[in-house]
């Protein structure tokens, strides 16, 4: 009497990947908000490499967030699981009483945990903890020459080419450095009018006081989501906030992209400086 039951099953269990995947596909587009998107993917066998489907593989697509997958398999196949980033403390000159007759460099290999909140060992005030107790430790009170951070290991290009000016300034397309900091972002707290229309008053800017924004944000209507956009290139001096928030909204976030990690990195260091009492006669130079 089971037998009826085991047949109706048996079409499902007998379709190929690429039936199953066109199904699947076919549903999908279905969806309304997919309307005048463009779904694009293939899939191989990863033994033999034979293709077992594709849709639309050979137009070219912005792969957003998706490439996150390829680049972490890469980084795993290649480093190892046992893999650790190192940032190196260095010094030039000598050390004479409490005192470093010379220069203090950071020495960056790309690091991209260093002061992120997802990480407690290497969080923001644990690295700075770490590196003013490594000069205590040492003996150093004053610094005589400058703080200098070594970006040297990594290319100048922080951001790979035909990313558009829509996404560059957005936290998700920071760059990428030697030396970086709280994962190269930054948030931007926002207050808008009660009314579609209304001016929007930027609240926060203790983490780019060195990095004017003009502010050209509207509110939206009411309900109408985060339509803000951050424009800052990496390395600019100068950028700009456009784009609506929700009317009525008193305390909206929007995350942007630093232009440069060690010149982020440096104003949270001298202020660690200030508070563990550590002197710097010169200069912060990235």
């Amino acid at each position: 009497m089971f037998i009826p039951f085991l047949l109706g099953f048996l079409p499902l269990f007998s379709q190929t990947v690429g039936e199953k995947l066109t199904k699947a596909i076919t549903e999908m587009e279905k969806d309304s908000s997919l309307k005048h998107a463009i779904i694009g993917f293939c899939v191989a066998d990863s033994k033999t490499g034979k293709l077992l489907f594709d849709k639309n593989a050979g137009i070219g697509l912005a792969v957003a967030s998706t490439q996150k997958v390829l680049t972490n398999i890469a980084a795993y196949e290649i480093l190892g699981k046992e893999y650790k980033y190192k940032t190196e403390l260095r010094y030039s000159g000598v050390i004479k009483g409490s005192e470093l007759n010379g220069n203090l460099y950071i020495i960056g290999y790309g690091d991209p945990t260093l002061g992120s909140k997802r990480f407690l060992e290497i969080n923001e005030d644990a690295f700075l903890k770490m590196i003013s107790a490594k000069l205590k430790q040492l003996g150093i009170r004053r610094i005589n020459g400058d703080v200098i951070t070594d970006n040297s290991r990594f290319s100048n290009e922080s951001i790979p080419d035909g990313w558009v000016w829509e996404d560059i300034g957005n936290y998700y397309a920071a760059g990428l450095w030697a030396i970086n900091w709280k994962e190269n972002s930054f948030d931007l707290l926002l207050k808008a009018g009660d009314n579609p229309g209304d001016s929007v008053e930027i609240l926060n800017t203790s983490d780019i006081t060195d990095m004017p924004l003009k502010n050209l944000l509207k509110a939206g209507q009411k309900g109408s989501g985060d339509n803000a956009f951050i424009h800052l290139p990496p390395d600019g001096t100068r950028g700009y906030v456009s784009g609506t928030i929700p009317a009525g909204e008193k305390k909206f976030v929007i995350s942007g992209a630093v232009p440069n990690g060690a010149r982020y990195f440096f104003k949270y260091l001298a202020a660690e400086f200030v508070s563990a009492g550590i002197a710097v006669k010169g200069k912060f130079k990235v």
